[in-house]
C-alpha cells in the first residue's frame, strides 16, 4: 500500500478546489447570459399581431380568413398558434415580468440541456460546463420573446434524445419525438424542417472498419419510425396539411429577403459567422477521426442552414457548439486566477451594455406605440389606417385594421390568394411607387407615418395640400385627406 504524502494531498486539494472554482465560474456566466436574456425581454411588433390573434381566437375560434389587417378574403391560418396562446395567456395574468421569468426559464433549460449534452457526447464534465455557457452566451443575440427561442430548447431536446439513443440504445427517449414535433409545428410552424435537419444525419451514420462501411441499418429502424410519427404529428394542428406545407408557400420573396434584417443574406462581418467558420474549420483539420461522421454532417448541415439567412447562424452555434466539447474532451481546463469575485462586476457590466444595445429599438417601437395610443383615443376601433411594416402589429392589437403589419407572408398573393401586398408595400418604400397612384387605390382613414423610417412619404404628405397634419409625436405623425 502506498501512502501519499502531506505535499501531494495538499496539491490534490488545491487541484480539487481549482476545478470547482473553474466550474463554478463558467456556471456563473451562464446565470449572468440567463438574466440578461431576462432583463433586456420586451415585448417586439411580432409580439404584437400573436396577441391580437389569440384574443381573436378566443373570442371567434380559429379564422380561415384573415381577421386583422384592413384586405378582405385573405386565405389566412394562425401559424405559431401555440405561441400565440402562451404569450397572450402569461401577459394577461403576469405582464411582461412574467413573460421575463418565463424567458429566463427557457434559457436556463437550453443552458441545463446543452450541459447534459456536452457531457454525454465528450465524457467530460469540466469542458462541457465552459462549452455550454459559451454555447448560452452565443446565444444571448437571439434569446428574445419570439418563438425561436422556444425552436432552439425543442431541437436541443432532440439532439440529447438522439444521443441517448445512440450512446445507451433507449428506446423510450425516441418516443418524446413526435411530441417534440407536434410542439415544434405549434410554436413556430415554419421552422418545422430543423426538426428533420437535426434526425437526418443520425439515420445518415455509419461507421468505417478494414476499409469497409457499416450503416448498421437495423439499429436505425426505430429511429426512422421516430421519424415517420414525427412527421404525422406535424399535421395534428388546426389548419392539418395547409400548415405543414406552408413554409414552401411563404419563403423566397426577393422583396422579404431584402427589407427584413433577418432574412438578409449572411456576412463575414458577422463574429457568428467567424466564429463559426473557425469551428468547422477546426473540427476537419484537427478532428482527427475524433467524432463520428454524425457531428460532422450536422456541423455541415446547420453550416449551410446559416447561409441561408442572418438569422440561422442561431442554429449553427447552438447545435453544433456541442462538438467543440467533443473535440477538446481529452484536455483539462483550469483557470489560474480565483475569478468568481469577478462575477457581480461582470454581471452588472452586462446588464449595463444589455439594456443600452436594446435601448434604440425599444425608443423606436415606442414611438410608433405612442402615436397610435393618440390616434386610438381619436378615432373609432376597427378604422382603416395606413401603418408600416413595424408598426401595423401595435395597431392591429390597439383594434385598428391596418394596410400591413409584421406578418410579411400572409401578405404574399402565394399565401393569401388574392394579391401581392407586400411587393406593393416593397415598391412604395423604394420609390418605385408614386405615393398618389398608391393613395389612389385606397380609402384610408388615416396614415400613421414615421418620418425617420418613411422619410420620403412623410415629406411628401407634409407637403401636400390634399392632407393636413392631424396628430404630431416625433417622429410619428397621422394624416388625412381633407
Amino acid at each position: 500500500m502506498i501512502r501519499r504524502t502531506g505535499g501531494e494531498e495538499m496539491i490534490q486539494n488545491i487541484s480539487r478546489g481549482s476545478d470547482r472554482r473553474t466550474a463554478l465560474f463558467f456556471a456563473g456566466l451562464a446565470g449572468i447570459g440567463i438574466l440578461t436574456a431576462a432583463g433586456r425581454a420586451y415585448l417586439l411588433g411580432d409580439d404584437y399581431f400573436m396577441l391580437a390573434h389569440w384574443r381573436w381566437v378566443l373570442e371567434n375560434g380559429f379564422p380561415h380568413a384573415d381577421p386583422l389587417s384592413m384586405h378582405e378574403g385573405f386565405r389566412f391560418s394562425v401559424e405559431k398558434w401555440l405561441s400565440c396562446a402562451a404569450l397572450y395567456h402569461l401577459y394577461e395574468s403576469a405582464g411582461i415580468w412574467g413573460l421575463r421569468l418565463s424567458l429566463g426559464l427557457v434559457v436556463a433549460a437550453i443552458f441545463a440541456l446543452q450541459y447534459r449534452l456536452c457531457a454525454l457526447t465528450s465524457g467530460n464534465r469540466q469542458i462541457s460546463m465552459a462549452a455550454a455557457a459559451v454555447i448560452t452566451l452565443l446565444g444571448l443575440r437571439f434569446f428574445l420573446l419570439r418563438p425561436q427561442t422556444v425552436t432552439i430548447l425543442i431541437l436541443t431536446a432532440e439532439l440529447y434524445c438522439l444521443e441517448q439513443y445512440m450512446k445507451m440504445g433507449r428506446v423510450r427517449g425516441l418516443l418524446r419525438l413526435p411530441l417534440l414535433a407536434w410542439l415544434e409545428m405549434g410554436v413556430h410552424s415554419t421552422l418545422w424542417p430543423g426538426f428533420f435537419l437535426v434526425l437526418l444525419p443520425y439515420l445518415a451514420d455509419f461507421s468505417a472498419e478494414n476499409g469497409k462501411l457499416f450503416f448498421h441499418i437495423r439499429r436505425k429502424l426505430p429511429l426512422a419510425g421516430a421519424g415517420l410519427l414525427s412527421f404525422g404529428a406535424l399535421f395534428l394542428n388546426p389548419y392539418g396539411a395547409w400548415s405543414v406545407f406552408y413554409i414552401f408557400r411563404s419563403y423566397g420573396d426577393a422583396d422579404m429577403t431584402r427589407l427584413i434584417s433577418e432574412l438578409n443574406p449572411t456576412t463575414f462581418h458577422d463574429y457568428d459567422w467567424l466564429l463559426g467558420t473557425l469551428l468547422v474549420t477546426l473540427a476537419l483539420c484537427i478532428g482527427n477521426r475524433k467524432m463520428p461522421p454524425r457531428y460532422y454532417m450536422i456541423l455541415a448541415g446547420f453550416f449551410l442552414f446559416a447561409l441561408t439567412a442572418q438569422r440561422n447562424i442561431m442554429f449553427f452555434t447552438q447545435f453544433g457548439g456541442f462538438t467543440a466539447a467533443v473535440l477538446l474532451r481529452d484536455r483539462r481546463l483550469r483557470l489560474r486566477w480565483n475569478l468568481l469575485p469577478a462575477l457581480p462586476v461582470i454581471l452588472a457590466g452586462a446588464l449595463l451594455s444589455g439594456c443600452s444595445a436594446s435601448e434604440k429599438d425599444v425608443r423606436q417601437l415606442r414611438e410608433n406605440e405612442q402615436i397610435i395610443d393618440v390616434l386610438a383615443e381619436e378615432a373609432e376601433s376597427g378604422a382603416v389606417i395606413y401603418a408600416d411594416f413595424n408598426t401595423g402589429s401595435y395597431a392591429e392589437y390597439r383594434g385598428f385594421r391596418p394596410y400591413i403589419d409584421g406578418r410579411a407572408e400572409v401578405f404574399l398573393k402565394s399565401v393569401n390568394g388574392r394579391a401581392d401586398i407586400f411587393h406593393e408595400y416593397a415598391q412604395l418604400s423604394s420609390g418605385e411607387l408614386y405615393y398618389r397612384d398608391f393613395l389612389d387605390r385606397y380609402d384610408f382613414d388615416y396614415l400613421v407615418v414615421n418620418e425617420n423610417l418613411e422619410p420620403a412619404l412623410y415629406h411628401a404628405l407634409e407637403h401636400d395640400g390634399d392632407f393636413r397634419l392631424l396628430i404630431r409625436r416625433e417622429p410619428c405623425a397621422v394624416f388625412v385627406l381633407y
